[in-house]
């Protein structure tokens, strides 16, 4: 199973000069049966959440290129070749919200058996308001009483498939419906934009102040900062616990590009295949050592506390008076020094290099006076304070999943 992957790239959204790129779109998790052989992607969601938001958030995901083969390659006689437009659904998982419609990147495609295609009448529907009517928690309903089946072989029926009835309305309707739509989800979008870009700005922040490029050597020397290995400031502190088969711990796990930690379902006791797992306190620093090339890094909060990871995870304890967790955090949150890590990595293939726990306390850094740290400690947690009391991505994800029901109700 891996983590956060990644579906798309994110978009690239210019404005005036700059060009910057979107968050990328991922899944939770991508299950796997082999290494290169993908099953499902899986939405993770809260226990008090609804498990329709991961349905809504699923079905954005559309129909993706999965790979370019020879012919010689392809294992049956028979595949189907696959035009823009046309509506592609999973017989395996259509129940699933795995229905779209073919963007013209994909014209040309060709498909096995278990990819039905369609073709639509565009005399009575448009192909914008179709695009809303499958993503709508309705639709995936519908799906779901059209596929039979004993355990692990439900598939959805064609035939039950086109019996399914949807609102209809006239094609003036559809498209005014679809205006509302593209309108609604477009101020989601620049509200979406907004709260990123104030997570950003934190992030921005705590660079500046943990690096404090717009000064000189010189200059911080004389306002006492020091050039030190980090192991000068801070030890390795492992706090190792022998695993009882009996029990289950806390998990959790590190997001790249110091975005820090965040909460994984539990290790179970009798599952794990190692005898020992490692515990967090609260002020350490971690990272993830093979993906500490992209931003593996992370500030141990009181959220944390006491949860649970591989040793895959070393731990640092600061030393009193010389150094903060927080700040750690910060200096690591600079891309530049991933890659100066990443250069003395060990391993083969990017997928394979590891930065061992010698070769972070060998890193050099200009460490600034504690009342620095204090304040960049300061600023992290008002960071942690805005992105917990905000609710804007939940709250999205139910705005937008309202909105396509009434799209598919034919309501706004």
């Amino acid at each position: 199973m891996t983590e956060q992957y990644r579906i798309t790239k994110g978009r690239i959204v210019v404005a005036g000069q700059v060009a910057r790129r979107r968050e990328a779109l991922k899944a939770d998790y991508l299950l796997k049966y082999t290494g290169d052989f993908n099953i499902a992607v899986v939405e993770a969601k809260a226990e008090s959440e609804l498990a329709a938001n991961g349905v809504q958030q699923a079905t954005r995901y559309g129909a993706k290129l999965r790979r370019k083969v020879r012919g010689a390659e392809i294992a049956s006689e028979s595949r189907y070749l696959a035009r823009a437009g046309h509506l592609i659904l999973s017989r395996i998982d259509a129940r699933h919200g795995a229905v779209a419609l073919l963007p013209d990147s994909l014209d040309g495609a060709v498909v096995t058996n278990d990819f039905p295609l369609f073709d639509f009448n565009i005399a009575r529907v448009i192909p914008e308001y179709l695009s809303l009517v499958i993503k709508a928690v309705e639709f995936v309903e519908l799906c779901k009483r059209a596929s039979k089946g004993s355990t692990n072989r439900v598939r959805i029926k064609e035939d039950l498939f086109l019996a399914l009835t949807i609102p209809l309305p006239s094609l003036d309707e559809q498209r005014r419906i679809v205006a509302k739509v593209h309108e609604a989800m477009g101020a989601l979008d620049r509200a979406a934009t907004f709260h990123a870009q104030t997570v950003a700005d934190f992030d921005r922040l705590l660079i500046a102040l943990a690096h404090r490029d717009d000064l000189t050597d010189d200059q911080k020397r004389e306002r006492g900062w020091r050039k030190l290995r980090l192991g000068d400031v801070m030890h390795l502190d492992l706090h190792p616990v022998k695993v009882d088969p009996s029990q289950d711990y806390p998990n959790a796990g590190c997001f790249s590009f110091a975005r820090g930690l965040f909460l994984k379902p539990p290790i179970v006791g009798m599952e794990w295949q190692s005898d020992t797992l490692f515990k967090l306190r609260a002020g350490q620093f971690t990272y993830l050592k093979l993906k500490a090339f992209e931003g593996a890094f992370a500030f141990v909060s009181e959220e944390f506390e006491g949860r649970y990871v591989s040793n895959e995870y070393p731990t640092y304890s600061p030393i009193a008076g010389e150094c903060r967790g927080e700040w750690v955090f910060a200096h690591f949150k600079h891309e530049r020094v991933w890659a100066t890590l990443a250069s003395g990595s060990k391993g083969i293939g990017a997928r394979r290099e590891r930065v061992n726990p010698a070769r972070l306390l060998a890193h050099e850094a200009w460490v600034p006076p504690i009342p620095e740290h204090d304040r960049i400690a300061e600023v992290l947690a008002a960071q942690r304070r805005f992105v917990a009391s905000d609710t804007f991505q939940k709250d999205s994800e139910s705005l937008k999943r309202a909105i396509l029901s009434m799209a598919f109700r034919g309501v706004l």
